[in-house]
């Protein structure tokens, strides 16, 4: 594999075809673990305490200082 060198300014990088293949090609040597990450599909609530969620409520319940 022949050495590539690389522009100076990262956007540049985007612009050089050759720079964004070796890019590419070593990234798919990582071989980094797969993860899907779907945020939007389900709601994680944690329970929490009487006593926090009284505090919460009393913070939210708050009037806010503006400055």
């Amino acid at each position: 594999m022949e050495q590539i060198e690389f522009p100076q300014y990262s956007f540049a990088q985007l612009i050089e075809p050759a720079v964004v293949q070796a890019a590419a090609e070593r990234a798919a040597q990582w071989n980094l673990p797969r993860r899907i990450c779907r945020p939007l599909d389900r709601r994680m609530v944690v329970p929490v305490s009487a006593d926090v969620a009284a505090y919460d409520a009393t913070i939210e319940a708050s009037p806010i200082d503006e400055e």
